[in-house]
């Protein structure tokens, strides 16, 4: 019978998950923001004062950030806060695969995302390109484990982050394509979850993960044309 007890693994990938936190934020309110990061919090600074924004190809991160600026006021740690989430969050990437890669090798990779300079100089950058890469990976090991709710709303979420979303989604999908038709031919061989309860699912869960995945399209379709608060 499948319990849901806190253990010394959900321990470690919460250790990780700080860990990706802590680093990300580091010292981060007091670095200036570049031309580019400037120009993303600018469009949220103007939605937060009720001015009308012409909200780009990232909806995601201006309304979340603007809606941060309106409630918080506006410096240069909570311009990036999507992104550390974000970042921060690609640690559960290796807790949906472990049954897959087995729990050792996810806690070791939980810790190894958390702690890669690339992705952490990523995070820390204002903008959907982490947001994008993150989701997109979230909503790929969703899939692969038959999560359809997670999968709903982690695709949900790449798709407002930006275009980078739709063409990382998309290699995913050839990638896993290519991979399907290889391991028919016997020249791969198919990947197999370690413990096929992590697969289950239902009727009712792939409805509710349509639902998440419906709900972005009407937000990105509300808010992606000219809009403003106040």
């Amino acid at each position: 019978m499948k319990t849901n007890r806190w253990t010394i693994e959900h321990s470690l990938y919460a250790l990780a998950l700080l860990v990706a936190v802590v680093i990300r934020l580091l010292a981060l309110k007091t670095i200036a923001l570049n031309d580019i990061e400037a120009g993303w919090a600018l469009q949220a600074f103007g939605l937060a004062r009720g001015l009308a924004v012409d909200i780009g190809p990232q909806p995601l991160y201006v309304l979340f950030t603007g809606l941060l600026f309106s409630l918080l006021g506006s410096d240069n740690l909570l311009a990036r806060l999507l992104p550390v989430l974000a970042g921060s969050l690609l640690v559960l990437f290796p807790y949906f695969m472990r049954g897959y890669i087995g729990k050792r090798a996810a806690v070791i990779m939980a810790f190894g995302l958390a702690l890669d300079p690339a992705l952490v100089f990523l995070s820390r950058n204002a903008g959907s390109q982490m947001p994008a890469l993150s989701f997109s990976l979230l909503a790929l090991a969703a899939v692969l484990t038959r999560r359809p709710v997670w999968a709903g709303l982690f695709i949900g979420l790449a798709l407002l982050a930006g275009p980078q979303a739709l063409a990382g989604l998309l290699i995913f999908g050839l990638v896993w394509g290519a991979g399907k038709l290889l391991a028919h031919a016997g020249i791969l061989q198919p990947l197999e979850l370690e413990n096929q309860t992590d697969a289950s699912s239902s009727p009712h869960q792939a409805r509710l993960g349509l639902f998440f995945l419906a709900g972005t399209y009407w937000w990105q379709a509300r808010f992606s044309s000219v809009t403003h608060w106040g």
